[in-house]
């Protein structure tokens, strides 16, 4: 090979000046077999080896985008037959990567806790004890400051990017400040703390707001988020509806008429039942999956099932009623709902308002019910709402809806209240059924309560025999007849489910507690106690009252089912529990009648208990024969029932105000209001018993 035959780029500078060499090797004009021929071979190998180097890409240079390859921009763009990965891949967007959601303050997700656990301060591992409950990884970055709850139980480490442990605090001391590479930290904590407990960002500790993810309102409204979205069981938009349209049963079609109003096309299959509030004036058209009309009906009877072919249906009815018009899938009419889509689990960013009427209000001749705006609802300020109560008896009045009981109006009456903002646009709709029944008991009956300190000895026992005519006997082992009864004062529904003995007045064991069992037993207690009642009242909630009533109802339901099990038609009222009296009577509650006052109780999470507790007692109850709600919690006037003294608005004023005592045991006005509603309730439903 002469000199001339070595590729050009074997002789640039890039490689190392190979081409002088050679021509050294070479001589002057002279031929490449007279040099050393193995000194040559060595510079030959050389060469390649510093022209392979040249040729690799230096990786810390950046490739242009239009340097890519037809194949590697068709594997981006989803085209071709080369697969790359899903980007993003599946599930991988979580509501803490997208720009949609926000979180609350606090960052501690209480579904998300470690229960039976603490946070070892030696390895950062979690370590069973049933007495601990430890955070998920809840992300810090190096310097940021946090405050939570602390107290000599309290450990807490600090992990990097991947989760490994760094350090830990035992016990920690707030606010934290986050170590350097930090990422995450985890701490644990006693289990009874775990409602109050908040991990939140800044070296402040704020009031406590439960865990949440918000999307913000105009979000919500303006993008689609491509994540589940339900449509609640209301099926009649009011946003298209025909207004002043009904149906004319020989075509389907719309026709005229200012007084009512027409749906629009709802979807409903062959042989699908559906129901909706009907009336003389109510029409109904089936259509098939081209919109054809098939048949149609006047004042249909409810439940309505969609016959052959069906696959829409159109209804008219009296423009009145649009505000508690629900059509909705199904055998049975429940509830009101107003129209429109949830997206479950989330929490939105705006205040929450809750309203709620049980299926009937009972009122006998002679008695006036009366139910409370602050106590059918729950809100932040009752004051930005505006309640407008609709019945053709009983008054509209400022804070409530009043109705005495007159032998003219005996019969049902549809009572709705509607709910608005202060831009008059409706947020809430409820309905219920009024119902004006006679006060005459003309049948003796035996009565039995089981309770706790509202029923012990309080005033409405002596009432509701009295309102009878003495026919109403209240039966039991405590108390004096004919004014018996199983009140307990601090008695919850658990502890009629257990072997308790009643301490607090110096009784012995709970008489329902079957010992041969280990239960709760109906049966054993009328068997043991000569107590044979007509029907049975149950009047607890008040006591183990939680923001979660899961337990509490539990318990209540746990005690219907066993008094079931003994009796399958037996009577049975259940009592709404009443709400407490107003911050001053908190503040002023004494331990006292069984009832332990606590601290750290505030007004809007008592009252939200107390409706919590209603909602789910309604959930879990109202398809039970022979049951009936007692509503106390609606027909008591909690914002004025509680004792009250003229005190000082301050220590140094002469000035004076008058401030409740106490908030949980009302004055006798209080328990004769229970007696009112108590009665008409067992009035309308006596027959029965």
């Amino acid at each position: 090979m002469s000199l001339n035959q070595i590729p050009d780029f074997m002789l640039s500078d890039a490689v190392g000046g190979v081409k002088d060499k050679i021509a050294v090797l070479s001589g002057v004009g002279g031929a490449v077999e007279k040099a050393n021929k193995s000194e040559f071979d060595a510079y030959k190998a050389e060469t390649a080896t510093k022209v392979e180097l040249a040729n690799k890409r230096d990786k810390a240079v950046r490739i242009p985008l239009g340097e890519l390859d037809d194949d590697a921009i068709s594997a981006i763009t989803g085209g071709g037959t080369v697969t790359l990965l899903s980007i993003p891949q599946d599930k991988s967007v979580t509501p803490a990567k997208t720009s949609y959601f926000k979180n609350g303050k606090n960052l501690l997700d209480k579904t998300k806790v470690n229960i039976g656990y603490y946070v070892s301060t030696v390895t950062g591992v979690l370590v069973e004890n049933v007495a601990y409950n430890a955070s998920d990884y809840i992300p810090l970055l190096a310097g940021q400051q946090a405050s939570f709850y602390t107290d000599a139980s309290c450990r807490l480490a600090y992990y990097d990017a991947a989760k490994v442990f760094i350090s830990s605090v035992f016990p920690p001391v707030v606010p934290i400040t986050a170590p350097t590479n930090c990422a995450y930290v985890r701490y644990s904590f006693l289990v009874g703390q775990l409602d109050t407990q908040q991990f939140e960002l800044g070296a402040v500790q704020t009031a406590y707001e439960a865990y949440k993810e918000i999307i913000p309102k105009e979000l919500l409204e303006d993008k689609p988020l491509g994540i589940d979205i339900t449509q609640g069981k209301n099926l009649l938009n009011p946003d298209t509806l025909n207004i002043g349209k009904y149906i004319n049963t020989t075509y389907g079609t719309l026709s005229s008429n200012i007084a009512y109003n027409a749906s629009d096309y709802i979807t409903l299959a062959e042989a699908q039942q559906a129901c909706f509030y009907s009336d003389v004036n109510c029409k109904i058209a089936y259509y098939d999956i081209a919109k054809v009309f098939i048949s149609s009906a006047s004042a249909p009877t409810v439940p309505i099932t969609a016959p052959v072919g069906c696959a829409f249906v159109r209804y008219s009815f009296t423009a009145t009623q649009t505000p508690i018009q629900q059509f909705e899938i199904g055998s049975v009419q429940t509830p009101y709902e107003k129209y429109g889509f949830s997206m479950p689990k989330l929490i939105y960013d705006k205040d929450e308002f809750l309203l709620f009427l049980p299926s009937e209000i009972c009122i006998a001749v002679g008695r006036t019910i009366e139910l409370y705006n602050k106590q059918i609802a729950w809100c932040g300020n009752i004051n930005n709402y505006h309640f407008q109560w609709i019945c053709n008896v009983g008054r509209a009045l400022k804070r409530k809806w009043s109705c005495t009981g007159v032998a003219g109006t005996i019969g049902n009456h549809a009572l709705t209240c509607n709910v608005y903002d202060n831009n008059m646009v409706q947020v809430a709709t409820a309905t219920t059924t009024v119902k004006v029944v006679s006060a005459t008991i003309s049948v003796p009956k035996k009565i039995l309560t089981i309770g706790d300190s509202l029923t012990n000895e309080k005033p409405w026992l002596s009432e509701l025999r009295t309102l009878s005519g003495n026919q109403i006997e209240l039966v039991g082992t405590r108390g004096v007849a004919p004014l018996k009864h199983e009140g307990r004062s601090g008695w919850s529904a658990a502890t009629y489910l257990t072997g308790a003995t009643y301490d607090f007045e110096s009784e012995g064991v709970n008489p329902f507690w079957n010992p041969g069992t280990g239960q709760f037993d109906y049966a054993y207690y009328e068997a043991n106690n000569a107590v044979n009642p007509d029907a049975i009242q149950i009047f607890l909630g008040t006591n183990a009252i939680l923001l979660d009533p899961t337990l509490n109802a539990g318990n209540i339901k746990i005690i219907v089912d066993k008094i079931r099990e003994a009796s399958a038609i037996i009577p049975i009222y259940l009592v709404f529990t009443l709400y407490r009296g107003d911050q001053d009577g908190i503040g002023n509650q004494l331990s006292t009648d069984g009832y332990s006052a606590g601290s750290g109780v505030w007004k809007i999470e008592a009252d939200r208990k107390v409706y919590n507790l209603m909602i789910k007692l309604n959930e879990l109850l109202k398809s039970y024969t022979k049951l009936y709600f007692i509503p106390i919690s609606l027909a008591h006037d909690s914002e004025y029932n509680f004792g009250s003294v003229v005190t000082p608005v301050n220590p140094r004023a002469i000035n004076t105000e008058l401030m409740e005592t106490e908030a949980t045991h009302p004055q006798t006005q209080g328990y004769l209001q229970f007696a009112d509603i108590q009665f008409s309730t067992m009035a309308a439903h006596y027959l029965d018993a």
